[in-house]
């Protein structure tokens, strides 16, 4: 009843509050309809955004509508669908060229930056997904046919880095969580020599622990990748190990066929067929040569202890087949498997190397010297990513050891003096050696000429021995 008598009162105020009310109402729903249709418009200038970038980084690479996978109405059989990113630069292994007169000065300057810093075009590679694909075609077909023992060993992947670009430490551990079968990986092991750098810190930390079967061996300081991969070998306890660069992509099947032959013989050191990613595009490309006979070349060393491509001899690859393990003379270090035990009982790494190099030398001597032998798998590929320069150069020179010198000592017999009169140095040192000499003596391992007796079966290596005269030829202008 009072209800009545206050609306009858009241009804011009009611009806006026009613017709506000009404306004209210229809301004918020044409300002809800106003902010969907600027959502719909948002999403559809990213779309539209997105179309233009595959369609500019396909033209950029020169590849077309490669890169546009909604185009395309197959996908390679032994590659699942869902492992297919469709979008996105570098792709299937493919290259990102930057155009850098578009770039504006704030992107330029992290460009140039991050060239000067890590030798190598940073900014695309913070482009690329630290997921991408590869082409699986690079892989030669008939590998898929070769069934592996289904009980292989776990194995532990050791991955040293110091001071690494985030996206390709990331790509590298991812690579290999996507592309290894859990069933053999025990763990990823990444050994931090000593990195400064902040986002390597707790960034790495919190961003491993959301990662199964990956953890972090962290050093105080930087003890060189040598010492710093011993490290990590000396908790191992798998029956073998993988040791991959900081700056890597496996392929898919990459590591059942290193294992598979160590199973077969363990005192084997077997290396994947490694493909380059350039550093100013991060393409993937993998060479087979086309004639066997004019252009397969094998990893070997020069008298400086650097490493030096040599040619296979023609009566060598008249045995090989295409699917089947390939003898070598030596290898880059950059991605090998091996045994465990065996590696440890010919030494592992040696402690006393300072920064890098020459690591590749004394793993390729002892093996072969002691027992052992080195082989290139086909049908596992590994891209590793060559810097433009090395990082390292000012600080290897810095020290008075030379990891050259001391594998000449060690194991070069009498051929060490093509070293040191080579290189001229006569302020380096070899530190002490007395330890490794013993590792020697202990495995009764054989002489230096046998090893070179021993890759001279398979590759053409020019020996600077019994010369009449010596010296060098220099030009000035």
């Amino acid at each position: 009843m009072l209800l009545c008598i206050a609306i009858k009162k009241y009804k011009y105020l009611t009806w006026k509050l009613f017709l506000i009310w009404l306004v209210v109402l229809s301004l918020l729903q044409t300002v809800y309809i106003l902010q969907l249709q600027r959502c719909v418009e948002r999403k559809k200038y990213y779309i539209n955004q997105l179309d233009r970038n595959i369609e500019r980084s396909s033209n950029i690479s020169g590849l077309g509508n490669q890169l546009d996978y909604r185009k395309r109405k197959t996908i390679d059989n032994h590659v699942p669908k869902e492992m297919m990113r469709p979008y996105g630069p570098g792709e299937m292994g493919n290259g990102v060229k930057i155009n850098v007169t578009l770039l504006s000065p704030k992107d330029k300057k992290i460009y140039d930056e991050g060239v000067k810093k890590h030798r190598m075009n940073i900014y695309v590679s913070d482009l690329i997904s630290v997921h991408r694909t590869l082409d699986p075609n690079m892989v030669d077909p008939r590998c898929k046919s070769i069934i592996y023992n289904e009980n292989l060993d776990p194995c532990t992947v050791i991955i040293p880095f110091r001071d690494e670009a985030w996206s390709l430490l990331i790509r590298t551990v991812h690579g290999v969580l996507d592309r290894t079968p859990h069933s053999i990986l025990e763990e990823i092991v990444l050994v931090d020599d000593g990195s400064t750098e902040d986002d390597l810190k707790y960034r790495l930390d919190l961003y491993v622990s959301y990662l199964p079967k990956v953890r972090i061996m962290r050093l105080q300081k930087s003890l060189g990748k040598m010492a710093a991969c011993q490290k990590a070998v000396d908790l191992v306890k798998t029956t073998h190990f993988a040791l991959l660069d900081s700056h890597s992509e496996v392929y898919e099947g990459w590591l059942q066929p290193l294992l598979q032959r160590l199973t077969e013989n363990p005192k084997l050191f077997v290396t994947p067929m490694v493909g380059n990613i350039y550093p100013s595009t991060l393409e993937y490309f993998y060479h087979y040569p086309k004639d066997l006979y004019k252009d397969f070349m094998a990893m070997a060393f020069d008298f400086f202890l650097y490493q030096q491509w040599s040619p296979f001899k023609k009566e060598y690859i008249k045995t090989l087949k295409p699917t089947e393990p390939i003898r070598i003379p030596g290898h880059q270090g950059n991605a090998f498997a091996v045994n465990t035990n065996f590696f440890m009982q010919l030494g592992g790494f040696d402690p006393g190397m300072k920064v890098w190099g020459a690591i590749q030398m004394e793993l390729m001597f002892k093996y072969v010297m002691c027992g052992g032998d080195m082989e290139s798998l086909p049908c596992s590929h590994v891209g590793h990513l060559y810097r433009s320069s090395m990082k390292w150069s000012k600080e290897i020179h810095e020290f008075k050891t030379s990891n050259q010198y001391r594998v000449a000592e060690v194991w070069m017999d009498e051929y060490k003096h093509l070293l040191f009169e080579r290189e001229g140095n006569y302020t380096f040192q070899t530190g002490d050696v007395s330890e490794r000499k013993k590792i020697r003596e202990r495995n009764k391992c054989k002489s230096f000429k046998y090893f070179l007796d021993h890759i001279q079966e398979i590759v053409h290596i020019y020996i600077p021995d019994n010369l009449k005269a010596s010296g060098a030829v220099s030009i000035f202008f």
